[in-house]
Order: C-alpha cells, then structure tokens, then sequence
C-alpha cells in the first residue's frame, strides 16, 4: 500500500512538473516569437525608411537635373522657327517689328512653362525634404530661385526693349542691355558666363545635400 501510494505520488509530481515545464516552453516560444517580431518590425522599419529616403532624394536629384535644363533652354540665345509663332489674330494690324518681338515673348513664354513644371517638381521634392529632416533644403533652392528671379527680370527688360525698336538714343542705355543679355543669353564663343557660373554654384550646393542624405547613390 506504502509502496502505490509513492508510485501514485510520483507520478502525480510528475506530471505537475511536466505541466510546468509545458507552460515554460509555451511561454517562452511566446515571448521567443514576441522577439522574433519586434527585431522583424525593427528591420522592415529600416528598409522602409531607407527606401522612402532613396526614393526621395533620386526624385529631387532627377528633377533638379531637368530644372537645370529648363534654366539652359531659356537661356539658349538660338530661337528656332517653330517656337516663333503667331496666332492669326497677332498678325493683323501689326508691323514688322512688332511681329517679331511678339514672336520673340511667345517664345519665352513656351520656354518659361516649362520651366514653370521643373521648378513645380523639384519645390516638391525640396518641401518634402525640409519637412521631413527641416535640414535647410528650401534655404538651398531658394539661392537657384532668386537667380531665376534675376533671370526672369533680364528677360522682361530685354522684351520691352524689342517691343520698342525705334526708341531714341537719348532713351536707350546700352550698357543696361548689355549687362541683362549676360543674363539672358549664355555665351556661345567659350567667353565667362557669369550668371551661369552662379547658377551652377547654387544647382551643385543643393544636389550634394541631397547626395549626402544617400551616399550609396554617390
């Protein structure tokens, strides 16, 4: 009798440790599989946010190329035919002069459209950036933007005077002309393109910010 009432008491410890034993190991595949996740979440959330900063500073970089463009073909001192164009009702009742320099604004203001769309896309990757690091990626832009403003000036300038072919001389100012035409116009014959040189100074501060956001892109 002593001796099934050992064996029945060993048996009942047994399996209450068994029990026990069970629990741990549930328990510890839970707070294993709890690990597990947390670490997976962690690495997911670091691919996430190295790809959203990829995504974003390749966006910026492709559109401050275009932009750059734009800024060139507004500058190209060479107007083609075809950009030169009048509608029916700009031709009536106008001179010579005043068709071409008609001709001319339209042009421009192809031009400056779509420059217009550049700048739209790069200001929307800049904003996004400075809203996200606030790291002074609008500050950057802002120093290409006021060249484009100065750029926009010497175009209006020089407009105004082809509006007015026959002005007198004691009304012109040719240095005035000449000083926003270096503005204007990018130099053909390999001479100093000041305003140029400005610009691109500007265009390069920005892109290495952006670079050195990813420099795997580097």
């Amino acid at each position: 009798m002593d001796l099934y009432c050992a064996a029945a008491q060993f048996l009942f410890s047994l399996d209450k440790t068994v029990s026990i034993v069970k629990d741990i190991i549930v328990a510890g595949a839970a707070i294993i599989g709890a690990f597990v996740a947390w670490k997976g979440l962690g690495t997911w959330n670091r691919q996430h946010q190295g790809q959203t900063t990829y995504n974003l500073v390749r966006n910026t970089l492709i559109a401050l190329a275009q932009y750059c463009d734009a800024i060139d073909h507004v500058r190209n001192p060479w107007i083609s035919s075809h950009e030169m164009v009048l509608m029916d009702q700009e031709k009536q009742r106008k001179t010579e002069d005043e068709k071409r320099g008609l001709a001319t604004e339209n042009a421009y203001s192809s031009r400056w459209k779509r420059l217009d769309e550049a700048r739209s896309a790069l200001m929307e990757g800049v904003n996004e950036a400075e809203a996200l690091w606030g790291d002074g990626s609008r500050k950057l832009a802002e120093s290409m933007l006021r060249l484009e403003r100065e750029l926009s000036g010497a175009i209006s300038e020089q407009l105004r005077y082809e509006r007015m072919p026959n002005l007198p001389f004691n009304l012109r100012n040719d240095a005035r002309r000449a000083e926003m035409d270096k503005i204007m116009n990018r130099p053909f014959d390999g001479s100093t393109d000041e305003f140029g040189a400005r610009f691109m100074e500007a265009a390069k501060a920005l892109e290495a910010h952006f670079r050195s956001k990813y420099p795997k892109l580097n």
